[in-house]
């Protein structure tokens, strides 16, 4: 991590915790590294939730396909663009825009997905044991949610060039082929980097 960060707290719906006050380039492999750090530190949350860890945990290239074979944890990578530096910019990308001019921010996205009581029209599943799955499914949500904060505000999620983190509200799965669950998507500022320089 680089030294001479700074924590600014501005209103916490921007939420990009920790910036860094030295701009390093980024490499070809950032993207992956960051992908696979948060897959890491949200399983580390998930262990202590009822449900606990979950071992099928992967870095895919793709949306996630779900089934209901074993609990899934996905981290995908969705894509990367600008962000607007206008005046009306959150405080945190506007304290980069005399050194950038721009902004790039990654796009990631987290799923949680749990095996749940499948429905079938003949034969719908006890109440208790839809509550007891949505129980485990709060926990993911409250746990992963906080996990992620904490390490947005203290500016540990992700190594440098890492430039802040903006966390969006996340959003539960549609109830699909016994599988239930959370997604979570954040979007890093990272510094670019001139390929073969």
């Amino acid at each position: 991590m680089v030294t001479g960060h700074r924590t600014v707290r501005g209103e916490a719906r921007y939420g990009y915790g920790v910036l860094s006050a030295v701009i390093a380039e980024s490499t070809p492999a950032t993207v992956g590294e960051w992908a696979a750090q948060l897959l890491e530190v949200v399983n580390q949350g998930l262990a202590f939730t009822s449900g606990g860890s979950i071992g099928r945990a992967f870095v895919t290239f793709a949306l996630p396909v779900l089934d209901c074979l074993a609990d899934q944890l996905m981290v995908d990578v969705r894509g990367v663009g600008f962000e607007n530096t206008s005046p009306q910019s959150p405080l945190p990308v506007i304290s980069h825009r005399a050194a950038t001019q721009s902004l790039t921010l990654v796009t990631m996205y987290v799923t949680i997905a749990r095996c749940v009581p499948n429905w079938d029209v003949d034969s719908p599943p006890n109440y208790s044991d839809l509550q007891a799955a949505a129980f485990i499914m709060n926990e993911d949500l409250w746990v992963t949610w906080n996990q992620l904060i904490a390490k947005i505000a203290d500016g540990t999620l992700f190594a440098a060039p890492c430039m802040g983190v903006a966390l969006a509200p996340p959003t539960p799965l549609e109830a699909q082929g016994g599988v239930g669950g959370w997604v979570f998507s954040l979007q890093a500022a990272i510094s670019g980097f001139t390929p073969g320089a």
